[in-house]
């Protein structure tokens, strides 16, 4: 009983250890400009004096000062904790502000919600405004509450009786059966024991797939599924969705996304109205970049309209 209650109070933490492992695994990275050249890096490697390419739906990866932007707003709640988006530009600001009021210093683990900038990068690790935090909160003791001692004090009471009263059982059955099929008592009480670790086994197996559970007990209900939906096509496996299918005007225009390129030939004022809306739009909102293969390499931002949202003409469709 006491080998038991030890094992199912370790079935939960250790069955998360899979589901912790995965995101330790996947280390975040960045679009860094290096001799010109966009790389994408792991943020670990980042330096003082790299020049960062700020991307929606991206965090910062270190603190940096902002050179160039363009509708830049980043949420800095886990920083400021102010949950409303922060405008940020990349004016200088005079030296009497406080850093934390700066609008022209990213730091590392901000969101950018909106737009999108260039900066230098100031500070890494645990150089950094988070970085420093973290360190004052995990140099600090791990004290328990008394909750928690009461608790750890009534199941060691429970494991000490527990293993008292499995002792006496067992010597007295011992004595009533003569020592007679030991092996199989001892087999029947590890039997229950292996019961309460399949849990645990099935997290480690499914790791071992590639797949991760923060609930086991969803695993239930997986026997019973025959139908699993997923997000559109590439949104899991490549973070970026695409276009597979275009019907316009009685024509289906398929395979999209194997490799066929579609040439425009026409400007979009040729094109009849809801597509030319289309084009329109898909035109102001796309962040299409042009990559140089030659030898020299021109630094510029990606496409995004000049004017505000709210300052865009309406598009009727």
């Amino acid at each position: 009983m006491g080998i038991e209650n030890d094992a199912e109070a370790n079935i939960k933490p250790n069955s998360n250890k899979a589901t912790i492992y995965q995101p330790k695994q996947q280390l975040q990275t960045c679009l860094v400009i290096r001799d010109g050249v966009p790389q994408e890096i792991n943020a670990c490697g980042l330096v003082v004096g790299d020049i960062i390419k700020i991307q929606t739906g991206k965090r910062i990866p270190s603190d940096a000062r902002v050179l160039q932007c363009t509708q830049l707003k980043l949420e800095t709640s886990s920083i400021t904790g102010e949950a409303e988006p922060i405008d940020y530009t990349s004016d200088p600001v005079p030296e009497t502000i406080n850093i934390f009021e700066s609008k022209n210093v990213a730091f590392n683990g901000s969101l950018c919600v909106d737009g999108e900038g260039i900066g230098v990068v100031i500070r890494t690790g645990v150089e950094t405004v988070i970085g420093q935090i973290a360190t004052l909160t995990t140099g600090q003791p791990n004290k328990k509450s008394r909750l928690e001692m009461q608790i750890k004090m009534f199941v060691k009471f429970l494991i000490f009786m527990a293993l008292t009263i499995g002792t006496i059982v067992f010597v007295i059955g011992g004595f009533v059966h003569k020592w007679e099929n030991v092996p199989m008592l001892l087999a029947t009480s590890y039997a229950v024991c292996a019961v309460g670790m399949v849990p645990e086994v099935i997290a480690r197996r499914l790791a071992s797939k590639h797949v991760y559970l923060k609930r086991l007990d969803i695993v239930e209900a997986l026997g019973s599924a025959n139908i699993i939906a997923t997000d559109k096509t590439g949104t899991l496996t490549k973070n970026v969705m695409t276009v597979t299918d275009l019907w316009y005007h009685d024509e289906v225009i398929t395979n999209l996304s194997l490799g066929e390129k579609t040439n425009v030939t026409r400007s979009i004022e040729n094109y009849e109205s809801p597509l030319s809306d289309l084009l329109l739009a898909m035109t102001i909102c796309n962040k299409a970049q042009v990559i140089n293969n030659n030898e020299e390499t021109v630094i510029s931002m990606q496409t995004l309209p000049k004017l505000d949202s709210k300052e865009h003409q309406t598009i009727t469709t």
